[in-house]
């Protein structure tokens, strides 16, 4: 708990308030916003080709935030390109370069810094809450239907990226 909730002050508030919506409410979110599916995407922080080869994952019930697609497309285009290239020659990687992988790519999107960070610790924070050991080798993605990206973006330079935190619980073996 935050110092301002009331909580001994242990831990200190990071990143930017987000609105975010278990993936089946989605829709109901857009319609309540006055938008549609062309223009905001759900944006998972711990990506849905990612989560379907971890146990007790469940996609319809992860939580994600509605974003421009543009700009979910930029956040994604890294973790997508690396963990791509790890599926095709059957290859495993551990949690902690995933994580990373993901938030490094996070940090090339044009969300401001308190929206990456955030998406940070809400990708923390599901795979904690999944049991996830931060040395544990995992399959980094599993292939499905997944729209290509422009081949080139406009590198953007948001600075020094925050501390990455590390999980640091039991395997689930």
């Amino acid at each position: 708990m935050l110092r301002s909730e009331g909580g001994t002050g242990e831990f200190s508030a990071s990143g930017e308030p987000l609105s975010f919506v278990p993936y089946r409410g989605t829709r109901e979110a857009r319609q309540l916003l006055g938008v549609t599916g062309e223009q905001y995407e759900a944006m998972h922080a711990l990506p849905r080709s990612v989560g379907e080869s971890i146990p007790g994952y469940n996609s319809m019930d992860a939580l994600s935030m509605l974003e421009e697609k543009p700009i979910h497309r930029i956040a994604d285009q890294d973790w997508i390109s690396q963990c791509k290239e790890l599926a095709k020659a059957d290859e495993t990687t551990s949690a902690r370069d995933v994580y990373t992988t993901i938030a490094d790519s996070f940090q090339q999107s044009p969300q401001s810094q308190g929206v990456k960070d955030s998406l940070k610790l809400d990708l923390q924070n599901e795979m904690a809450e999944l049991g996830i050991d931060s040395a544990e080798e995992m399959a980094p993605y599993r292939p499905r239907s997944t729209p290509e990206l422009p081949l080139v973006i406009e590198e953007l330079d948001f600075g020094k990226p925050p501390p990455t935190f590390y999980i640091g619980i039991a395997s689930r073996h």
